[in-house]
């Protein structure tokens, strides 16, 4: 699935379980979020730089908004 399959606002869920890495500026590394199946969501932001794109997702249950990269995008459905 694209990047182009989403847009703001739209309501997803996942479908796999899946892990996101959340990168900080620390110097101690990054915190991994455990998303669940079921785990539902909106998407807040579709970043698109270059040949890179991503999408920042508010999940419901983890109250904050992660980086679904790519290769997450399997993991989701669009809910309607």
């Amino acid at each position: 699935m694209s990047c182009d399959a989403f847009e703001v606002g739209t309501k997803v869920e996942a479908i796999h379980a899946f892990q996101i890495r959340e990168a900080l500026a620390s110097p101690v590394g990054q915190n991994v979020r455990e998303v669940q199946v079921g785990d539902t969501g909106e998407v807040v932001q579709k970043r698109i730089a270059g040949n890179f794109h991503w999408l920042g997702v508010r999940w419901d249950r983890l109250r904050r908004t992660l980086n679904l990269e790519p290769d997450h995008f399997e993991h989701v459905k669009v809910v309607e």
